[in-house]
């Protein structure tokens, strides 16, 4: 698993409650999207705050987190809205059944698909975001689309409320240049300041929305 396991079992062992839908899911990179015709996999899903927010706005959604605590957590509010799924996003060969799977069901069903992160990609190391990003595109053949918000470098050093487990800074110079040479488009993208204030904390993010065919 991916550095932060032990942790994340533990925080959402204790914090069972915490399904606030973020801003990032509430905004203008999701509003455009036709329900009937997409399916949202959301990696890194955490409570399932997004995750619930999205299925009742009408989305298919399927959600995924490393944490079986968090999975069984929601497993046990849902009614059969969201299907959550335990999977290890480090393991390659999970990680391209994950996809192949999806693409059969999307082609299946004339989906477009939504992969959808909310403050996952800083909590993985590069070899796992190179591992996910050679999977979705070498296994999705049909019009799919990637909308995220993450930490990035100019955050580093600003205050935390909790900041005691791995992070991720991502250079999105870096970033945007590995995703166009998997052959992404970008549509949308900022950063700044004010875009995911928490209490006290007012990190430093990135929003991107991709589409790749």
């Amino acid at each position: 698993m991916y550095k932060n396991e032990e942790y994340w079992n533990e925080f959402y062992s204790k914090n069972i409650n915490l399904k606030v839908p973020s801003g990032f899911s509430q905004s203008k990179y999701l509003e455009e999207f036709d329900i009937s015709n997409c399916i949202i996999l959301e990696l890194g899903c955490g409570s399932g705050a997004d995750s619930f927010y999205l299925a009742n706005r009408g989305f298919e959604v399927i959600a995924i987190d490393g944490s079986e605590a968090a999975i069984e957590n929601n497993k046990q509010i849902d009614s059969g809205y969201v299907k959550f799924l335990c999977r290890d996003l480090s393991d390659k060969i999970e990680v391209t059944k994950l996809f192949n799977e999806l693409n059969e069901y999307a082609i299946q069903h004339a989906k477009k698909i939504i992969i959808y992160t909310r403050f996952f990609l800083h909590a993985i190391p590069d070899a796992v975001e190179d591992i996910l990003l050679n999977a979705m595109t070498q296994e999705i053949k049909v019009q799919f689309f990637l909308i995220s918000e993450f930490r990035v470098k100019e955050d580093e050093g600003l205050y935390k409320i909790y900041d005691n487990h791995y992070r991720r800074y991502v250079d999105t110079n870096v970033f945007l240049n590995k995703v166009m040479t998997h052959g992404f488009e970008i549509r949308k993208f900022e950063k700044s300041r004010g875009l995911a204030v928490y209490k006290d904390e007012d990190p430093y993010i990135a929003r991107v929305s991709l589409s790749r065919y």
